[in-house]
């Protein structure tokens, strides 16, 4: 399987759900803001209900290499089109974004298993799928972090209302412009998945289902009107979302990504998540 080093933008029409976005720019003399130093990975598996092999090789190995590491921040993003059982507008976009996938669900290859910008399949040989993304996941987590974000959140109601502070450890890079994504994962859902080994159904526990999109696309939001950012700076935005009745509180997981784009290459920077 050959890795890519860009995830490329593609056209997608979004189905916006968030209901109210602010950014406030704090100059960086103004640090009383804790934002932790640290490096973590983004973790993505375009995937379905309906998918065999996605049941039998790609879920287990993804697993198995985000097990016990609080630094591998997952999201397994189920089709819309054509529609798994957990199937999302974000499962879909990000699908689109990894190339498992178009708009419109005509055609698609999954599962795909992707660490940030590296994307592999899934092999029979599951220790071999997760040794890979392990790899990616080292990788990535060894390096000094540039940039991260602490999430507020705090559900009033049905309302999710979401406070983040991004600050830049070091100045931003010529000629890329910055951008925050916000997502939300639902753990613990009882669904069935089908299983190619079996060839049949099995019920089984799905944790980090994609369930919506917060920013206004899955691409992100611009964090800066204009210009780089400076070291020590922080920008603060303002989200709100209106919960599904039918998804678990207290099992929701709010996840801000960071990247940073130059034309229509989109690169992975940063990830955080707070759980609710």
């Amino acid at each position: 399987m050959k890795k890519v080093s860009y995830l490329v933008l593609a056209t997608i029409t979004l189905t916006s759900v968030f209901t109210a976005c602010k950014k406030t720019e704090t100059p960086p003399a103004a640090a009383g803001i804790n934002v932790v130093q640290v490096q973590n990975a983004l973790v993505v598996e375009p995937t379905a209900t309906w998918c065999g092999p996605c049941g039998t090789y790609g879920k287990p190995a993804t697993d198995l290499a985000i097990q016990d590491n609080s630094k591998a921040v997952a999201i397994y993003a189920h089709l819309k089109a054509p529609a798994s059982d957990l199937g999302s507008q974000l499962g879909q976009d990000l699908a689109v974004m990894y190339g498992a996938a178009n708009a419109t669900g005509t055609s698609y290859s999954i599962p795909k298993l992707a660490v940030g910008n590296n994307v592999t399949g899934a092999y029979q040989d599951i220790n071999y799928t997760a040794g890979i993304l392990k790899g990616w996941i080292n990788t990535l987590t060894a390096g000094v972090s540039k940039v991260n974000t602490k999430i507020d959140a705090s559900i009033s109601g049905n309302t999710l209302n979401v406070k983040t502070n991004t600050k830049f450890f070091a100045k931003g890079d010529d000629s890329f412009t910055y951008k925050i994504a916000l997502y939300v994962t639902e753990d613990g859902i009882s669904n069935r998945q089908y299983m190619s080994a079996s060839g049949s159904y099995q019920t089984i526990t799905h944790n980090h289902i994609a369930r919506a999109l917060m920013s206004g696309s899955a691409t992100g939001d611009n964090l800066l009107a204009s210009g780089l950012p400076t070291e020590g700076q922080i920008v603060s935005k303002d989200y709100s979302l209106n919960l599904d009745a039918a998804w678990n509180k207290s099992n929701l997981t709010v996840i801000a990504v960071i990247w940073k784009q130059k034309g229509t290459a989109l690169t992975f920077v940063n990830v955080d998540k707070v759980d609710l």
